[in-house]
């Protein structure tokens, strides 16, 4: 495969997003780009999209038109039960074009659905010529079911993001994502209140984001008068950039996530992270080194918001381990991107 001229490549995804923004546009450099959304937005998020050019809405009765007229030689395909992955299948037996799945893990504990998994999908993984996989965990697992199996997770610029700002003696922490219980929300407002009173009177948190907790922790603001609690609905990435900036501590207690794109924000903002173990993107954090990792329980989420408040140099350090971190990973969107070219010339160098 020759890439000194560019080859089409097209991306079948659920919803924008910035961080698949941030690959696209590295990717635009080597390859002519489509990518076709099944919506434009979830119930969380208000995006605009970037480059109406290249992101296209798809359905069942527009993909066949959309496919002929683009003609493409590589489909990235996110998740194995895309609604129109049986007909991407069919596509590519009369088609010269290679087909690859980007996946996230599959919850460690669910040890049965990961055999069903793999019987029921068995040949949508065996019918494709990659899977690009959202970190170690899912790389080990879907190795199994398909051997041309490589590392690529969610990634973002580092240069869309600038360290932060906040003062040293500051203690500031922040919460981004969506307010349900998924995400932690409940186990928050519950480690708040067992926080040491001096800490809690001095602490500020911001929540950053929309879902049926909001309410929740307006009731709570109001009933708790003695920290202060800052609250702001969805946020374009240029705002949300300002906000980690004037935080240093980011908390990402979820119950369970299959990677966690807000947490590589903060680490490329320069943030100490406390995350759950239970967060796909929590394999980049090393304990006490760049970060705290905690069982998502209320109990583990207080004694490490404690520790890091009666250690505040390692907040620093933390963020300063993060922030060089981050522009080395595949975390990177630069990196990210040059691991999927060199994947592609190496091992799909004659197919085209």
């Amino acid at each position: 495969m020759n890439l000194t001229r560019k080859k089409r490549l097209v991306f079948f995804i659920n919803s924008y997003s910035n961080y698949l923004d941030d690959f696209v546009s590295f990717l635009q450099t080597k390859f002519n780009i489509k990518v076709y959304l099944t919506y434009k937005n979830t119930n969380f998020t208000r995006y605009k999209l970037s480059n109406k050019k290249i992101y296209e809405l798809i359905s069942i009765k527009n993909y066949k038109k959309k496919l002929k007229k683009f003609n493409p030689n590589i489909i990235i395909v996110g998740g194995f039960k895309h609604f129109l992955i049986k007909y991407i299948l069919e596509y590519k037996l009369k088609n010269n074009v290679k087909i690859f799945l980007w996946l996230e893990r599959i919850k460690k504990n669910f040890i049965f659905k990961k055999k069903i998994y793999s019987i029921i999908y068995n040949d949508t993984f065996k019918s494709c010529d990659g899977i690009l996989a959202i970190g170690k965990e899912a790389l080990n697992y879907y190795k199994k079911v398909n051997k041309n199996t490589y590392l690529i997770p969610y990634n973002i610029n580092s240069k869309n993001f600038l360290k932060n700002k906040c003062k040293k003696d500051y203690f500031n922490i922040l919460f981004v994502g969506q307010l349900i219980e998924r995400k932690g929300i409940n186990l928050i407002l519950s480690a708040l209140k067992k926080l040491d009173n001096k800490i809690y009177k001095k602490l500020k948190i911001t929540f950053v984001g929309e879902g049926s907790l909001k309410n929740k922790i307006i009731s709570y603001n109001k009933e708790n008068k003695g920290i202060k609690i800052k609250f702001h609905s969805f946020l374009s990435r240029k705002k949300l950039i300002s906000i980690y900036q004037k935080n240093n501590v980011f908390i990402f207690p979820s119950l369970y996530d299959g990677w966690g794109v807000a947490p590589m924000e903060a680490m490329a903002s320069g943030m100490a992270l406390i995350i759950s173990k239970n967060c796909g993107v929590s394999e980049y954090i090393e304990d006490n080194k760049n970060g705290i990792l905690i069982k998502p329980n209320s109990l583990d989420l207080k004694n490490a918001i404690e520790y890091y408040y009666n250690n505040p140099k390692l907040i620093n350090y933390h963020g300063i381990n993060n922030y060089k971190f981050f522009k080395k990973s595949l975390l990177n969107s630069s990196e990210s991107y040059k691991a999927f070219v060199s994947l592609i010339k190496k091992n799909y160098e004659n197919s085209f």
